[in-house]
Formats: structure tokens, C-alpha cells, sequence
């Protein structure tokens, strides 16, 4: 799930890149990963 959430990441990232939509800095945004779980308990 790491791995997964790290390539949507970077898949992100290469969207504002390519479509110039950077902050005024240049800079990529901050971006905080959450994985919420739904399965069952144990």
C-alpha cells in the first residue's frame, strides 16, 4: 500500500509539473497521505 501511495503521489506531482501549475515559488506542494482502512476487525 506504500508503494501504491507513492506512485499516485508522484503521478500528482507530474500533473502540476506538466501542466505549469506550480505555486509562485516553483515549488511542489506539501502533500499528507492518508490510508483509512475499511476492512474487518480482528
Amino acid at each position: 500500500m506504500a508503494v501504491r501511495v507513492m506512485v499516485y503521489l508522484g503521478l500528482l506531482y507530474q500533473d502540476l509539473i506538466k501542466t505549469k501549475q506550480l505555486a509562485r515559488t516553483g515549488r511542489l506542494p506539501p502533500v499528507l497521505p492518508v490510508v483509512l482502512y475499511n476492512g474487518t476487525p480482528r
